[in-house]
């Protein structure tokens, strides 16, 4: 479906170093005739975290954007397996999480999830301004990992776009963000 209202996500792999490819082994496609508006799964990344278990971080939303959407996860712990069982999906955040999750020297692990401006993009502009505290590079942090997930915090750059950001840990400790925005890439550090 695209980056679009029909957008769906389709998972194949491969064994041979991308040489050939499977049929797909999961799809994840929320689409109903019983709803009024079309249900999109956006974006999709898989993540093997530091125990081997393979996590599916997605998003869904009403249309393209509908000013909430949603981060949702679900985990495999037994990716090599040749079935492998997947866990129930379940709801992290409002918005997008378009990068692997960055997991700190000190264990904690870190999750930038993107609330875009409710501007344009919606099938109701304005809607859910509820939220518009988020509206921006949000930051979800695990110290258990990431059986539970919690709010950290959101920078708002200068003319917000898709910011699309990624972390990084620095040697000196900090964390680096860059996003895409607006106004050309930008990047933020915190201590």
């Amino acid at each position: 479906g695209g980056d679009s209202p029909a957008a769906f996500f389709v998972c194949n792999y491969s064994d041979d170093c991308g040489e050939t490819w499977s049929k797909p082994c999961f799809v994840i496609n929320m689409h109903s005739d019983r709803l009024p508006l079309n249900r999109s799964t956006i974006v999709g990344n898989l993540w093997t975290d530091p125990k081997g278990r393979l996590w599916f971080f997605f998003s869904q939303s009403m249309e393209h954007c509908d000013g909430r959407a949603g981060s949702w996860c679900a985990v495999c712990d037994n990716p090599d397996a040749a079935e492998p069982k997947w866990s129930a999906s379940r709801r992290l955040f409002h918005g997008y999480s378009l990068n692997k999750p960055l997991v700190l020297k000190n264990g904690t692990w870190l999750l930038g999830v993107e609330l875009p401006p409710a501007l344009g993009y919606f099938a109701r502009v304005n809607a859910f301004d509820s939220l518009n505290d988020y509206r921006g590079a949000n930051v979800m942090r695990s110290t258990d990992e990431g059986k539970t997930w919690e709010w950290l915090s959101c920078m708002k750059f200068p003319r917000p776009d898709w910011d699309e950001h990624i972390l990084l840990e620095r040697d000196d400790g900090r964390i680096w963000m860059v996003a895409r925005t607006g106004a050309g890439l930008r990047q933020t550090f915190s201590s």
